[in-house]
């Protein structure tokens, strides 16, 4: 369920405004929402050291896992500077490297000839010219000059001219460089050496990325703080806080006020007000939050809880898409290895795993599906086991309409249910006779199957029940387009009844992905070790690229019957802001 919430007004003395807070915040039942705009010098330092320590902690992060503690982090504040630094002349001298390397690259058809010395030749009145030639062309012969074939490469063939005087030779005159390969080779080593003390001295600050992140904690509470103390209202000796408390907590949050003589106003949230949402699911559904958070979404106040229905719809989506009992057992293996080996992931990754993998499992046992092995191929009791109804196509697309059907019936039928007594009511029950309508429209244009005698007349009085009550008639005057784009939500319900064939499609085409390499692995048999190991190399890398390709279906299709289809027939937009009580940790 979605907690209720009551709207809080908290009055203290202004002396006494801080203590107020550090009082609130051992409680952490209030959401503050500030009642002015934040701002304050302090704010503003403690925003900056902590977008400064984020920056910081996101460089370590990127430097991926460094073994071996280090102690403990002495004056975080300079190290984020130290590591902002570092990671400000790492670009420096990647930079520099990258102009040495253009410039070694430029004097390479000069071999190593130092500048200085052609200087020398040239007070003693010897010219020493480069010019390029194209490639594979023979060397001219120039009278009063010598050439020497420096180079060459597939740009062209690089010669030098040695004489008496600047010569015109057939050719493209390239310039001497300003420097030796010597020196420009020193230098590269020097930024090379540079460059491996930078990221050997970040390596090390990496160590500590713990008490970096601990020092990101504090100063996000010192923020949250903050932004509580400057957001609060002031009027003469008075300062007062808003924000929301849970019904629940309402006790507690009184008990405290006349311990400490603060003022108290309590009020139902208005309509037009963001109330922040605290989502209390049944303990057997609450896996479900992992999706939510993944994908960032959450009801809004007023709005409702369907993880349970989310849950029990997204594990059967789960396991039509994947649609192999195979993979579910290494689904449910990897279960067992997060929730054994990954301490800090949270409790309810696992659960959520586990209850997605045997339901995968228990489909592709009652379809008869393990790894992409042909029925006649699996042991009796496998066979015996399979429900032969599920095994033909047409069956498990009629499945598919059913189940979008249920799905979006039972979200009107909610939606009915909340409005109650009001003719709007009226609307949802006609848009379940619509939802009706395009099942055995769909079961008729694609499966061929008859349209019952009762579908038409049910089609006219549903659409007429819309569009009767769709409207309230105060809001007709705003709302009226909205009957315009009747027709065109008609034909939308209809295609997301078709919608939700995407299970059987995209279930059969990774189980026919799985026969073909199957069959391309072992299909013309094993007849040695050779052979048994190319066989394996290839079902590893097949079934491997199945799964995953069966990992994106269930993000993309799984997630969106649930968070479009089933949510937009049930008017949900998923408006939520998370309750975030005011508290010490940040």
């Amino acid at each position: 369920m979605i907690v209720p919430m009551k709207h809080v007004t908290v009055l203290c003395l202004l002396p006494d405004q801080e203590a107020a807070l550090d009082a609130l915040r051992e409680m952490s039942v209030v959401h503050v929402t500030p009642v002015v705009t934040p701002d304050s010098e302090d704010l503003e330092k403690v925003q900056e050291g902590l977008l400064a320590a984020r920056e910081a902690m996101g460089i370590l992060e990127s430097l991926g896992p460094v073994p071996g503690a280090r102690g403990t982090l002495a004056s975080p504040g300079e190290r984020v500077v130290e590591i902002r630094a570092l990671v400000q002349k790492r670009k420096e001298l990647a930079a520099r490297a990258e102009s040495l390397d253009r410039e070694a690259e430029l004097q390479r058809p000069f071999g190593l000839v130092d500048p200085e010395q052609l200087c020398r030749l040239r007070e003693k009145g010897v010219r020493v010219q480069v010019f390029q030639i194209p490639p594979r062309t023979d060397l001219p012969s120039v009278e009063g000059c010598m050439t020497h074939l420096l180079g060459e490469d597939k740009a062209g063939r690089y010669i030098a001219v040695i004489a008496r005087e600047d010569v015109d030779f057939p050719g493209r005159a390239i310039p001497w460089p300003e420097r030796s390969p010597a020196v420009v080779d020193a230098e590269q080593g020097e930024v090379r050496d540079r460059r491996e003390k930078v990221e050997s001295r970040l390596r090390e600050l990496a160590g500590y990325a713990g008490d970096l992140s601990r020092h990101i904690d504090e100063l996000e509470a010192k923020e949250a703080f903050l932004i509580a103390r400057d957001g609060m209202g002031t009027w003469e000796r008075i300062a007062y806080l808003a924000g929301y408390c849970p019904e629940e907590s309402v006790p507690l949050l009184q008990e405290s006020a006349r311990a400490h003589g603060w003022g108290l106003l309590m009020r139902d949230p208005k309509a037009d007000e963001d109330v922040p949402t605290l989502l209390r699911s049944p303990v057997w559904a609450r896996p479900i939050k992992v999706i939510f958070d993944l994908i960032g979404i959450l009801p809004g106040y007023r709005e409702l809880d369907v993880s349970a229905i989310f849950l029990l719809f997204y594990s059967l989506f789960f396991a039509m898409l994947v649609s192999d009992a195979g993979y579910g057992m290494l689904f449910l293996a990897l279960t067992g290895g997060v929730a054994r080996l990954a301490k800090r992931v949270p409790r309810e990754v696992p659960r959520l795993l586990g209850v997605l993998s045997v339901c995968t499992i228990v489909w592709g046992v009652l379809t008869g599906s393990y790894f992409g092995v042909q029925m006649e191929s699996l042991p009796a009791p496998m066979r015996n086991v399979a429900i032969p109804w599920l095994r033909d196509d047409a069956n498990l697309m009629q499945l598919c309409f059913v189940i979008g059907t249920v799905h979006l019936v039972l979200a009107h039928g909610w939606a009915m249910v909340r409005l109650g007594f009001r003719l709007a009511a009226l609307a949802q029950l006609g848009w379940i006779g619509v939802t009706l309508t395009m099942y055995y429209l769909a079961m008729n244009m694609i499966l061929d199957r008859p349209l019952p005698g009762f579908v038409l007349p049910m089609f006219l009085v549903a659409v007429a029940s819309v569009a009767l009550f769709m409207t309230p008639l105060k809001a007709m005057k705003e709302e009226w387009p909205n009957h315009m784009m009747l027709p065109l939500s008609v034909v939308g319900n209809f295609g997301d009844v078709v919608s939700y064939v995407r299970l059987f499609a995209v279930g059969s085409a990774g189980t026919a992905i799985s026969v073909a390499f199957n069959d391309m692995a072992v299909g013309g048999g094993i007849h040695g070790v050779g052979d048994g190991l190319v066989a394996a190399i290839i079902l590893f890398l097949a079934h491997g690229l199945n799964i995953l390709l069966a990992g994106l279906g269930v993000i993309v299709h799984g997630v969106r019957l649930n968070t479009l289809e089933f949510s937009g027939h049930l008017g949900m937009q998923w408006t939520g802001v998370p309750f975030r009580p005011f508290r010490k940790e940040g």
